[in-house]
């Protein structure tokens, strides 16, 4: 599934989700595996019990590939012209969102939780002209960086084209609700 890429367009950076966050799957689902398996062998048991355990044991090593391949298929693209977000819920269920540079509002990162806050991992958030909910790139690895260069990316295109400008920017803002007034400072 590659980036159907347009004239003049070339891939800057592909995120994906830390490698940290799965952790708690693969730990999950060899624990299911695991445990049973003890008992079976620490008491000896043998017959359809184990039929059964070798069936159950490939249904959650499936389970656990399908994990695997849905967070390798969900990625942020970025590219010298749009922000890309192919994502991958399903096995048979993908949306795909992006927007180019010129309309973003806003970019912010947040961390969450210990483990994050360890591994170095959080969401950047990407508010977007026409989109109700922002763009949120989930638990990618130095969010502060990726906040950092997405913004960048979006003063290059502002920068090279001269039609967008602040005027522009609070009409949109206000359209959209955020005002001087319901900001949280």
């Amino acid at each position: 599934m590659g980036v159907k890429l347009r004239e003049m367009e070339h891939v800057r950076a592909v995120y994906r989700q830390s490698k940290w966050v799965l952790i708690h799957p693969i730990l999950a689902n060899l624990f299911t595996v695991a445990l049973p398996w003890y008992f079976i062998v620490r008491y000896d048991i043998s017959g359809w019990i184990t039929t059964v355990l070798w069936l159950w044991s490939v249904i959650v090593l499936a389970h656990l590939a399908i994990e695997l391949l849905l967070w390798y298929l969900n990625r942020y693209v970025v590219t010298n012209m749009r922000l890309m977000h192919y994502d991958q819920t399903g096995l048979f269920k993908r949306t795909i969102i992006e927007t180019p540079h010129e309309r973003i509002l806003n970019v912010s990162f947040k961390t969450e939780g210990v483990t994050s806050a360890i591994f170095g991992y959080g969401n950047v958030v990407v508010q977007v002209v026409g989109l109700i909910d922002p763009m949120v790139l989930k638990n990618v690895s130095n969010p502060l960086e990726i906040k950092d260069y997405i913004w960048e990316m979006h003063l290059r295109v502002t920068a090279n084209d001269k039609s967008f400008n602040s005027q522009d920017i609070e009409h949109i803002q206000e359209r959209l609700g955020y005002t001087k007034q319901n900001q949280k400072v």
